[in-house]
């Protein structure tokens, strides 16, 4: 899998690294725009092929086809394609639900945060200087990731619109 490329846009991204070095950490709401057909699906395609690597948590594991079930409940119609899905497990590096992890969990601000993005970020901050961006669709994971002055990624992401799910 490949990294994304910071836009112009500053609310959108805010990585400074290249797309050659560092990984990328994905989370779920990102996850989903690579296996269904999503308005940001194309934009976060083409960044990701900018990027050599690409990390999430074992977490995806479980949201993911959670996320795609509820979506195809709510509407049968919803395409993806299963070999995108079994594509991204293959390619992303899958980062442990390790004691560490879920220990920062447990702590990491806001106290507002919710605990499945908790797990997430804690796994993006396991990265340390690796980590390039926290790619991510989700409104309170971005504002979350944001104030550790984490890099953010929201390929394709319009600015009047809603950042999250």
């Amino acid at each position: 899998m490949s990294p994304i490329s910071a836009t112009t846009d500053p609310c959108r991204a805010s990585v400074a690294r290249t797309a050659s070095s560092g990984l990328l950490y994905l989370d779920t709401s990102a996850a989903a725009k690579i296996v269904m057909d999503e308005p940001e699906s194309s934009a976060l395609a083409t960044e990701l092929a900018r990027w050599p690597d690409a990390a999430t948590s074992a977490l995806t594991r479980v949201e993911l086809p959670r996320a795609i079930a509820r979506r195809r409940h709510l509407d049968p119609r919803v395409q993806v394609d299963e070999s995108l899905l079994f594509g991204f497990f293959a390619a992303t590096i899958e980062l442990p639900l390790s004691n560490e992890v879920l220990d920062a969990a447990a702590t990491v601000p806001p106290p507002t945060l919710r605990a499945l993005d908790a797990i997430h970020l804690a796994s993006a901050l396991t990265l340390g200087e690796d980590l390039a961006a926290v790619v991510t669709y989700d409104t309170r994971m971005f504002d979350a990731a944001e104030r550790p002055q984490m890099p953010t990624l929201q390929p394709g992401h319009q600015a009047s619109g809603d950042r999250g799910a």
